[in-house]
């Protein structure tokens, strides 16, 4: 009873009746039965499935000999090209092979869309999976409306109710009208995946219809698309997962609805659009992407609360506070402006904040592995519930300010809140936010200001990152290492871009210790007077006897510089 119960009949059967059962699945389903043994191989190859197809006018006509590219002769290339489409299409027909990938791309002259539409019947009696369809008229332009009377008017219903294989369909630079034939009642599409890129959507009817023939649709995106009417409606696609709403749209539309929308899990926009939604219709959402958006979220979990990844940028708005708190986020990036930052998720991974005038930042993550803060300051108030001790965490702060003392000041209280932890911190200093302040900057530092006890921590795990855009004078370039030395204590400092003078600040102070007089004990004066050992490299070689040399290797080398520290600690 065993060995029949687990005997393999199907293999047995003759190839004929296995390429019968063959075709009832996807075709990706089909392809990969190959991997089962090599009696499913030999079958699988038997079997003919057309991978991939590439129609390209464009290209066809780029590859024929240039005589046959001479002015006049544009009418015979597009004949030429068109019998080539012809006859594979047929050929693939006749032997009901079937296609994985179908792409078109098509060009049209003087509103003649005949040879488009000959095209397009071959298609609707292929067994294809994945259809992209592209017309290039005369009028077409990536960054415009698309008007009525130049694109093609593409039959989508009849493409897609034609087909009960088609899965994917990529349509570009064409018009989809409400025009309905009779053929359509009572037939369904078996399309689960919808790409809508500079496509002109005519009005309401014409969605309504596309929702109606394709009631399996999982996955739809407009990319640059003009509407004819003013509510993109996305609740009437049932079984809609994923929605995309990409780049600037045009014509009519104003705002896109959700509400209702009871399986979406991943939604995106990208351009100024309102955002109509409620409690069922971001309850579920998962994913989450808004930029250029007029829509700011208080408590951004509370009205998406399974929310997982998001991602909110918003121009010119500033708000009094921000909060996400849920167990659920593991990615979270905003790009505005709140006064107040509230992030209050367990399971935060990765946090990412962009913005200017930020006061004050409390963030409760005890998982949270890298921080990438890009503001116009150090904020006033930062309080961090990191991993402990054995975790790593890469903090990243990018800013543009004024560095004086109290900048220090700020810096070391905050490394003195997360003193005990692996930290890779990562400094960067640039002009994003302001285009003067590569000239204005000005580094000031008094070590009084920091009192008469900074020495370094015996759980030292700080790995300090330091990239400027802008060059520092000697000075400027002193009081700079002095600041970060004294507020940090790093176990290794690795210098990136335009830092020379920093470079030249530090291969000096490390080549005199020793020579003027080492204090035995803890030394408030002289930070490097506080050095037990170190190490210094450029790139891969090692400098530490040759720092004279240093400089120049780091002016004449992408290779990053690093000066890796043993502090002497003041057990008593």
């Amino acid at each position: 009873m065993y060995y029949i119960n687990h005997k393999d009949r199907i293999s047995k059967l003759p190839e004929e009746i296995i390429h019968h059962i063959l075709s009832f699945l996807l075709i990706k389903d089909a392809t990969q039965t190959s991997v089962l043994s090599k009696t499913w191989k030999s079958v699988c190859s038997s079997y003919k499935i057309v991978q991939s197809l590439h129609f390209d006018e464009t290209l066809f006509a780029s590859e024929l000999p240039l005589s046959a590219q001479s002015a006049g002769q544009d009418q015979e290339i597009k004949d030429k090209f068109m019998n080539f489409v012809n006859n594979r299409l047929l050929t693939i027909n006749q032997q009901h092979t079937p296609v994985l990938e179908l792409t078109s791309n098509l060009v049209v002259n003087n509103a003649d869309f005949s040879h488009v539409d000959r095209l397009m019947n071959l298609v609707r009696q292929t067994k294809v999976e994945e259809l992209c369809i592209f017309v290039q008229t005369k009028d077409f332009s990536w960054y415009s409306e698309i008007r009525e009377n130049a694109c093609y008017d593409f039959p989508y219903l009849e493409i897609l109710v034609s087909s009960k294989w088609l899965q994917s369909l990529t349509v570009r630079g064409c018009r989809l009208s409400s025009t309905v034939g009779n053929y359509v009642v009572g037939m369904y599409s078996s399309l689960k995946q919808l790409w809508l890129s500079h496509v002109l959507v005519s009005n309401e009817e014409t969605i309504s219809n596309l929702a109606i023939s394709c009631p399996l649709i999982e996955l739809l995106e407009f990319e640059c698309c003009t509407f004819g009417m003013g509510t993109l409606t996305l609740s009437i696609f049932h079984k809609l997962k994923k929605a995309y709403v990409e780049g600037f749209q045009y014509g009519e539309i104003g705002e896109v609805d959700i509400r209702e929308c009871v399986n979406l899990e991943s939604f995106s926009c990208t351009t100024h659009l309102e955002l109509l939604f409620n409690s069922d219709g971001g309850s579920n959402i998962r994913d989450l992407r808004l930029v250029d958006h007029p829509l700011v979220y208080g408590d951004l979990t509370a009205d998406f609360p399974l929310l997982e990844k998001a991602k909110l940028v918003i121009e010119d708005i500033r708000v009094d506070w921000f909060k996400a708190a849920n167990y659920h986020l593991r990615k979270l990036e905003i790009e505005f402006d709140p006064r107040k930052i509230y992030v209050d998720c367990p399971n935060l991974r990765y946090f990412k904040y962009r913005g200017s005038g930020c006061k004050k930042v409390f963030i409760d993550c005890p998982n949270l592995r890298e921080l990438l803060y890009e503001g116009d300051q150090v904020p006033s108030l930062l309080k961090l519930n990191l991993p402990t001790h054995k975790c790593l965490v890469k903090l990243h702060f990018c800013l543009s300010c004024d560095l004086d003392t109290s900048w220090f000041i700020r810096f070391k209280v905050f490394m003195e809140h997360i003193a005990g932890q692996k930290i890779y911190l990562s400094i960067g200093f640039d002009s994003r936010f302001d285009p003067w302040i590569q000239s204005r900057i000005q580094v000031e530092f008094e070590l009084n200001e920091f009192g008469a006890r900074i020495r370094p921590s015996q759980q030292n795990n700080v790995h300090l990152k330091v990239a400027r855009q802008n060059h520092l004078t000697k000075q400027t370039s002193a009081a700079f290492v002095d600041g970060l030395v004294w507020s940090t204590y790093p176990t290794t400092l690795t210098i990136l871009g335009y830092c020379t003078g920093i470079i030249e600040y530090l291969c000096k102070k490390l080549a005199s210790k020793g020579r003027d007089g080492c204090c035995e004990q803890f030394c408030n004066k002289f930070w490097w007077h506080n050095i037990e050992d170190f190490d210094a490299t450029s790139g891969n070689k090692d400098m530490k006897e040759n720092l004279a040399s240093m400089v120049m290797m780091h002016n004449n080398s992408t290779e990053k510089s690093c000066f890796t520290f043993k502090w002497r600690f003041d057990l008593h």
